[in-house]
């Protein structure tokens, strides 16, 4: 699973709701606030694997390698909400 071009923030606040505040051990603030970089995590507990890139433009991409159809439901449905929300989709007309 890959998706590129998410506003950074929007993929933060969608991490967090997933996995809850501290799971980022690359910062305490979270994956929202990261300097530009790539940065990898390893679930032990699903062997799902992630690669996070933050660009210099606030922008970001996540690939997850080895998940569930459950587990990838749950960020789809999570980043639909939160793009939902900050572009003012269908649903707050």
């Amino acid at each position: 699973m890959d998706f590129s071009g998410i506003p950074q923030s929007t993929l933060g606040e969608t991490l967090e709701v997933i996995f809850g505040r501290g799971w980022f051990n690359e910062g305490p603030d979270g994956i929202g606030a990261a300097p530009p970089g790539t940065y990898n995590w390893d679930d032990d507990a699903t062997y799902a694997e992630f690669e996070i890139k933050v660009e210099v433009d606030a922008t970001a991409s996540i690939c997850k390698s080895y998940v569930t159809v459950d587990d990838a439901m749950v960020l789809l449905d999570e980043l639909q909400t939160h793009l939902v929300g900050r572009t003012g989709g269908p649903e707050e007309s």
